[in-house]
């Protein structure tokens, strides 16, 4: 974002509310994913989805005279609003603890107040004391964001002792430090650029604002990704080449965020009769996020274009989010017709009832044909009585045999006793033979 130096502009930016800027960011160190989000402190409220963030910046901070500290502010805006809601901005951490809110300092090089902190180091440390100073009312604030525009070449060296200054004394207060870079690598890389940025915790590519601005009475494309079909063929004027022509420069990809603008302008001519006839344009600014209700219409005379500052074009979404109340009855809307889809899904569920029903009458045979079959194996049981009544009888007839055979195993036992003399007869007749 860009310094708001026309209090007269802000009329544009009174009611936009937050801007997602660059949603991906691959990190060397590790994988992470960062949504930096950006806000106007005239629309914070409680109702922001400030939960959808990684990283919050609110616009807050000037550079005042003899640097002190100014506010952002506009004729419904004034210092006391700021002031009473700087802490709540801050506490929304208290809600989300992986949010890291940011407090930014807006300015540009052409105003007096920053053209002197950049170039009287006395008045520059006076800044930066008065800066530490006051974060410290606010510990649920992790640091701050420096959002400069329109720095000349000869501001480079203050712009970089003042971030290399600040970056010391923001991490003796255990505070974090991150700022906004041009999208106009070309023309500004040389300017901004120094190792101190290579440090801090991220670094916002602008890319969100318009390439095209000057092209007023065209459709234009906001920030082309790459060349297009002419007039849009010119290649410094996309975001690949300018994000490369930052890397080369020295910035390191891991703490580079790439903005990306979550807005569109729309035209509407009227009072035409036919083509080519000069009528009024009214130019809109919609968002892809927000419902129609939300637009602004601001209307513009063709001729008055050219005069609309680039920094006070809106690059954020572009009205106070509604209250959950209001937004969550479209919702309940939405859902209505969900629950009468849902209908048929019983009427299918009664035909599979009446499937259930004729299974359990075929299971009812089933089961007489069970109780049937254990009827008839009643008789096998009687037959077997029977078996066992005869088989009595044998056992009985067995007992007799058993008797009986005693007395013969006595006879045998006799039979042995006399064989006995007869063999001690027959061995000394068997000796006889043998001496013959």
């Amino acid at each position: 974002m860009r310094s708001l130096t026309n209090p007269g502009g802000l009329a544009l930016l009174v009611l936009l509310a937050l801007s997602f800027s660059a949603n991906v960011v691959q990190s060397y160190r590790a994988k992470m994913t960062s949504r930096v989000c950006f806000s106007n402190i005239a629309n914070f409220t409680g109702n922001t989805a400030i939960g959808l963030c990684s990283h919050s910046v609110l616009q807050t901070l000037r550079v005042g005279a003899n640097g002190t500290i100014a506010y952002v502010t506009t004729a419904t805006t004034p210092q006391s609003t700021v002031l009473r809601l700087l802490p709540t901005y801050c506490n929304r951490r208290l809600a989300y603890p992986y949010l890291e809110p940011y407090l930014a300092i807006v300015g540009s090089g052409t105003e007096g107040p920053v053209a002197t902190i950049l170039a009287n180091p006395t008045i520059r440390a006076n800044y930066i004391r008065a800066l530490i100073t006051f974060m410290k009312s606010y510990p649920r604030c992790v640091g701050l964001y420096i959002d400069f525009s329109n720095l000349a070449t000869s501001q480079a060296a203050g712009y970089a002792a003042f971030m290399q200054a600040l970056f010391q004394a923001a991490g003796t207060a255990s505070l974090k430090l991150a700022s906004a870079l041009p999208w106009e690598a070309d023309r500004y890389a040389d300017v901004y650029y120094s190792v101190t940025l290579r440090s801090l915790s991220f670094n916002v590519l602008r890319t969100y604002d318009e390439f095209y601005s000057s092209l007023t009475t065209v459709v234009r494309p906001l920030n082309p990704l790459v060349a297009m079909a002419a007039p849009f063929n010119a290649t410094t004027k996309t975001i690949s080449y300018n994000l490369y022509r930052w890397i080369i420069k020295g910035l390191n990809p891991s703490n580079i965020i790439l903005g990306m603008s979550m807005y569109a302008r729309a035209y509407t001519v009227t009072k035409v009769s036919q083509f080519g006839a000069t009528g009024t344009a009214s130019a809109s600014v919609v968002s892809y996020c927000d419902p129609p209700q939300q637009r602004v219409a601001v209307p513009l005379e063709l001729e008055e274009l050219p005069r609309l500052r680039q920094e006070e074009t809106p690059r954020l979404l572009e009205v106070e989010l509604q209250p959950l109340e209001e937004v969550q009855q479209p919702l309940e809307e939405v859902q209505q017709p969900l629950e009468v889809e849902l209908q048929p899904l019983e009427e299918d569920q009664q035909p599979l009832e009446e499937e259930l029903l004729s299974l359990e009458e075929v299971q009812l045979p089933l089961e007489e044909v069970r109780l049937h079959q254990g009827v008839e194996l009643q008789p096998l049981e009687e037959v077997q009585l029977p078996l066992e009544e005869d088989q009595q009888p044998l056992e009985e007839d067995q007992q007799p045999l058993e008797e009986d055979q005693q007395p013969l195993e006595e006879a045998r036992l006799l039979l042995e006793e006399e064989l006995l003399p007869l063999e001690e007869a027959r061995l000394p007749l068997e000796e006889e033979l043998l001496s013959q």
